[in-house]
């Protein structure tokens, strides 16, 4: 399904962002998916097809997870020895990690999964200055606000997607966990362990800017979708369970 469904993915993130306007998040797009003929072995045997990102004028793309796992490139792009710049950066690095994909939950119905595996960094003057996600394959979606969005632009999912898609409200606890601590639990661990920074106000940056986000909503139920979305953000993804169970849905604890 995550195959036959990448090119129609990308296409709604496309036509939701140029509506958004938003200037802090774009996207890797899937641009062609295949498979093998056979419908069984095409279940294993797949690929999906993605555009290069591109780079804004001035821009360094890094993937995150290399900015703090493995090649750890924050010791070598990024000025963070001094408290105050890691705190500095910090801040800027909550606002364009969560600001775009928390507004396409909200607003758009679109609930993305951006662990540090599926996201690029643009940094800008050793600065964020925008998220690029990628496997947008995975996207769990709203079907009372994208139906018509893909009706309206002639965009066509595979027959089944709304029977076996998790509800959005699973989308939501899923997008929680993998933007809190799949990803910027990480990048305050790789902080404050490089930069002897305060792990408290890390944490109050973190709520800073879901205060922002919920003051920045343009409707009630916008608001009243971040604000869920915060208390979702204590959830935490029951993987090794789901391994060892076999289970074929999500689980949160």
């Amino acid at each position: 399904m995550n195959r036959a469904n990448a090119t129609a993915f990308s296409a709604l993130a496309r036509i939701l962002l140029r509506a958004s306007g938003e200037r802090t998040l774009d996207f890797q797009y899937d641009v062609a998916s295949m498979a093998h003929a056979d419908p069984l072995v095409g279940m294993h045997l797949a690929a999906i097809v993605r555009a290069p990102v591109r780079r804004r004028a001035g821009e360094i793309v890094v993937p995150a997870v290399n900015l703090w796992w493995g090649p750890r490139q924050a010791r070598t792009l990024l000025e963070l020895r001094r408290a105050a710049h890691a705190y500095a950066f910090f801040r800027a690095y909550c606002r364009v990690l969560m600001r775009g994909v928390v507004d396409f939950y909200a607003r758009w119905g679109m609930a993305f999964e951006p662990h540090l595996q599926n996201v690029y960094i643009a940094l800008r003057d050793g600065l964020p200055s925008r998220m690029i996600l990628r496997d947008l394959d995975s996207t769990i979606l709203d079907p009372v606000r994208i139906r018509p969005v893909a009706k309206a632009n002639g965009v066509r999912l595979a027959p089944g997607t709304w029977q076996h898609m998790p509800d959005f409200r699973t989308g939501g606890r899923r997008l929680a966990h993998a933007m809190m601590y799949g990803h910027l639990g990480e990048v305050m661990s790789y902080l404050a362990r490089a930069g002897r920074v305060d792990l408290a106000r890390l944490s109050a940056a973190v709520e800073d800017t879901w205060d922002e986000l919920i003051a920045l909503a343009p409707s009630p139920a916008s608001r009243q979708r971040v604000r869920d979305l915060r208390i979702q953000a204590d959830t935490v993804g029951a993987v090794l369970w789901r391994r060892i169970t076999r289970a074929n849905r999500l689980l949160f604890r």
